[in-house]
């Protein structure tokens, strides 16, 4: 009777002891879930707080962003008004960069005229020598010429001076004769001295071409102030009853002249001796 009031005791205690151990465990696993909880409250908050910092962080990243978007917006419209300026300098560059070479080629230009102009100068510089050396040859040739031409015209002078002596001694023996035929012989001749003046008024004055240049075309002619030739008179000159041309007097000694051609073509045509006309 004993051992079976002692059987279910034993249940019962056994029963309390696992009911004793589901609560301590429960109450463990309750304590557990009571830090889980609080730990994840714990971890919420912190989440939340983290949320709303990070939100904050984003507001005011995003505001960063917008002014960044300001920013950058601004620094293009710099860029583009950089770049305007760039092109526009890039062509004032070559604008600048044609007028400079524009000037050097003028100035290069200018470098070569001026050498073609020295080159020239001093080409001209020579030739003026070389005429003036022709010149002074030519005036040596033209006085020789005129010197021997008035000696060669001395000896008819003074023959014709001997000839018209005995004519005067003539003519005084005339007028001592009679007082009649001394009226006669007065008023014959002044008739005989203005013929020969009416004569060269009229007739045109004639020579012939002595030197001819073609290398600086000029002509030389017979004919000067003895024969009231000037400068700037025109003369003609003739072969064989042709003309060939007209010269222009440019220099006049005593018995001749200088005289270049109107047209420097026909130098070509004129030859020594052919006849000269002062033109009417």
């Amino acid at each position: 009777m004993a051992d079976k009031s002692k059987g279910p005791v034993i249940v019962l205690i056994f029963l309390l002891l696992v009911a004793i151990a589901a609560a301590a465990l429960c109450f463990r696993e309750l304590q557990k879930e009571k830090q889980t909880s609080a730990r994840l409250l714990s971890e919420k908050e912190q989440l939340e707080k983290s949320e709303k910092s990070n939100k904050k962080e984003i507001a005011r990243l995003n505001e960063s962003i917008e002014g960044l978007k300001i920013q950058r917006d601004e620094q293009q419209a710099k860029v583009q008004e950089y770049e305007r300026k760039i092109a526009a300098f890039k062509d004032e560059l070559e604008i600048e960069k044609k007028a400079k070479e524009d000037a050097l080629s003028a100035i290069e230009k200018s470098k070569e005229e001026l050498s073609s102009l020295k080159a020239s100068k001093a080409k001209a510089e020579a030739e003026l020598k070389v005429a003036k050396d022709t010149l002074h040859s030519v005036q040596e040739q033209l006085a020789a010429i005129e010197k021997a031409k008035e000696s060669s015209l001395q000896k008819p002078k003074e023959e014709a001076k001997q000839e018209s002596k005995p004519q005067d001694v003539q003519l005084e023996k005339i007028v001592v004769a009679s007082s009649g035929s001394s009226r006669a012989a007065t008023a014959a001749s002044p008739q005989i001295q203005s013929a020969p003046e009416q004569a060269s008024t009229q007739t045109p004055v004639e020579g012939k071409v002595l030197v001819v240049n073609k290398e600086y075309d000029f002509v030389v002619v017979s004919i000067g102030q003895k024969d009231n030739i000037a400068v700037s008179d025109a003369l003609e000159v003739f072969r064989n009853n042709k003309k060939l041309g007209e010269m222009k007097v440019e220099e006049v000694r005593d018995t001749m002249s200088v005289a270049t051609p109107n047209n420097k073509d026909i130098i070509r045509q004129i030859k020594e001796d052919d006849r000269v006309v002062r033109k009417i």
